[in-house]
């Protein structure tokens, strides 16, 4: 629903057909302000500052490691001692000094180029934004794939983090993994309130009138992408479509992922006030890499409990006395494994001539006008990347 409302902004006359049914995402959001998470949110008409939306969350997350970590803190507790800062902030006065920067200049160029004006100016100023961000893109990577000093006591937390941003195992480019963790870091974290979310997007797309939206009905839709006269044809019970392009946000771009999700409720009493509501515990000899997301309800917290990595076990006593040596008390018979069902497939593609996939990111491939993303609510934690991404295949038209 909301990237049908975003390219309805960026000029585009819009068809969505959407699962009727709401989701129920671990997913946390992160991003940097004013760059691409909160200019989604803020072009789409629902601003992240809404409270009926999106709740913030301060301290962002609890890393088990070595050494704890407690992101989010900077800007909200003064006075650390240099053990305390070491403990929980390491090194983060020479990753704001050194980073910071680099992360923001280079992502304001990019929102620049996405929001260009239009006529000769503009499409100027969009290909000298587009030189300046990908010359930045190339040399933060360099940078990085060094591994600086100022990041070495967040290997373990950068390593543990990536298995629960989507990235496939193979992901050589670290700029991912930083970016989330500046994020972090930085506190803009929050998580949506789903349902409310949902209720309004389907408002606000059913006012548009640029924009046909059509509940599935669980049988696959059937895409015929002729590339010579770059057109794609949907087909479905109710008859025969022609687009220019098609948007399938409704897969996991084939990243085989061993990850498996529990849920536990437990009484807000039981968790330290000033414990953040997501806790990361790093993967170990044949035990599995977990977090966990919580969601505060009245009196009582619900978390997605979700395990991941090698050894990832079969039950949950593995999980459970993991969290018992390390957290607190935590009793099996109060968390509840989720069913991984297989989800239906809602495309098929035909084609007379097959092609392969270009990947543009670990969220985004391509084939013509044809794009297909990960389905972002099965990001544990969603980051401006994503959001990134989306903008790219909705540029202004």
């Amino acid at each position: 629903m909301l990237g049908a409302l975003l390219a309805e902004k960026q000029g585009y006359e819009t068809s969505v057909i959407f699962e009727d049914v709401p989701v129920s995402p671990a997913s946390f959001l992160g991003g940097l302000p004013g760059l691409p998470l909160s200019s989604f949110f803020d072009t789409v008409g629902f601003p992240m500052q809404d409270p009926r939306f999106f709740r913030t969350i301060s301290p962002s997350i609890l890393f088990f490691g070595k050494k704890w970590k407690l992101a989010g803190m900077p800007e909200l507790r003064s006075g650390f001692s240099v053990l305390e800062r070491s403990r929980w902030m390491p090194q983060f006065d020479r990753i704001q000094e050194t980073l910071f920067p680099r992360l923001f200049d280079g992502m304001k160029n990019e929102m620049v180029r996405f929001f260009r004006r239009k006529g000769l100016s503009g499409f100027l100023e969009t290909w000298w934004n587009g030189y300046l961000f990908r010359r930045q893109d190339r040399l933060l990577k360099q940078y990085l794939s060094i591994f600086p000093d100022e990041l070495m006591e967040w290997k373990d937390f950068l390593d543990t983090l990536g298995l629960f941003l989507g990235l496939s195992p193979e992901e050589k480019n670290p700029v991912y993994k930083v970016r989330a963790l500046t994020c972090l870091l930085t506190t803009w974290t929050c998580y949506p309130e789903t349902d409310a979310l949902f209720r309004e997007a389907q408002k606000s797309v059913q006012r548009q009138s640029s924009i046909s939206a059509i509940a599935w009905d669980r049988k696959p839709l059937l895409l015929l992408q002729d590339r010579k006269k770059r057109k794609i044809s949907l087909t479905s019970e109710k008859g025969e479509d022609v687009f220019d392009r098609v948007l399938d946000l409704s897969g996991d771009l084939e990243e085989k992922r061993d990850l498996q999700r529990w849920e536990w409720t437990v009484s807000s009493k039981e968790i330290p006030d000033a414990w953040p509501l997501q806790c990361l515990l790093p993967h170990g000899k044949d035990q599995p890499a977990i977090l966990l997301q919580g969601r505060q309800r009245e009196e009582k917290i619900s978390f997605s409990v979700l395990a991941c990595g090698p050894g990832t076990p079969a039950g949950a006593s593995v999980v459970c006395s993991r969290l018992s040596e390390k957290l607190f008390a935590f009793r099996e018979d109060s968390c509840r494994l989720v069913a991984q069902e297989e989800p239906a497939p809602m495309v098929q593609i035909e084609e007379a001539k097959p092609s392969h996939w270009r990947k543009r990111s670990p969220y985004l491939h391509t084939r013509g006008t044809l794009f297909r993303m990960m389905d972002p609510t099965r990001i544990p934690f969603l980051t401006d990347d994503w959001v990134r991404q989306l903008f790219y295949t909705l540029m202004q038209r």
